[in-house]
């Protein structure tokens, strides 16, 4: 009877201890890299993808109500958001645009177009959505004198069903929307 008490003890013990593996999502674009054609002077560059700090992180986020947000412990982006947008974003904006968008200010050319993003909001929701808030900056000469034009997106898109695959999948979606806003203020 002793032996059989230590051994539900320990079962329910070793139950407790197990801790469930986090999930890591990878924010890649469905676009083939460099889809859009050759690096070319006087391209496009996208020199720089801001995020806001409350999403700089590796949980995804939550608006759990109005101002406040949860940031989840088991669901995380693999690699730094700010990195894996850049490639995202220029991914698409490669398909979107017709020829590769360079990536960085070291790759920028003299003439080249210069596009500057800062990504104020990208969340879900405690309703069932995903937020995209975000502002670009076009910089570019022209005839010999620096023009800039800003511009700024904001959309909120359902979830096709529940968890955080639903969240990741509608904010790709929100971010594909993103880069042809972008393409179409480019062109």
């Amino acid at each position: 009877m002793r032996i059989l008490a230590c051994s539900i003890i320990c079962l329910l013990l070793a139950a407790c201890s197990t801790t469930p593996q986090p999930e890591s999502y990878l924010l890649r674009s469905s676009v083939t890299p460099g889809a859009g054609g050759q690096l070319t002077p006087g391209g496009i560059t996208l020199v720089s993808v801001d995020v806001a700090t409350y999403i700089d992180q590796p949980g995804l986020v939550i608006e759990t109500a109005s101002g406040q947000v949860r940031t989840a412990k088991q669901n995380l982006w693999a690699e730094p958001l700010r990195h894996s947008l850049m490639d995202f974003l220029a991914n698409e904006l490669s398909q979107h645009i017709g020829k590769t968008v360079n990536v960085g200010l070291q790759s920028a050319g003299k003439d080249d177009v210069r596009l500057l993003v800062e990504i104020d909001q990208l969340h879900g929701t405690a309703q069932g959505d995903a937020v995209l808030v975000a502002d670009w900056i076009i910089k570019k000469m022209v005839d010999g004198e620096p023009v800039e034009s800003s511009y700024r997106f904001s959309q909120v898109e359902p979830l096709k069903g529940d968890g955080y695959d639903a969240l990741v999948s509608a904010e790709k979606e929100l971010l594909v929307m993103f880069a042809h806003a972008i393409s179409k203020s480019i062109n």
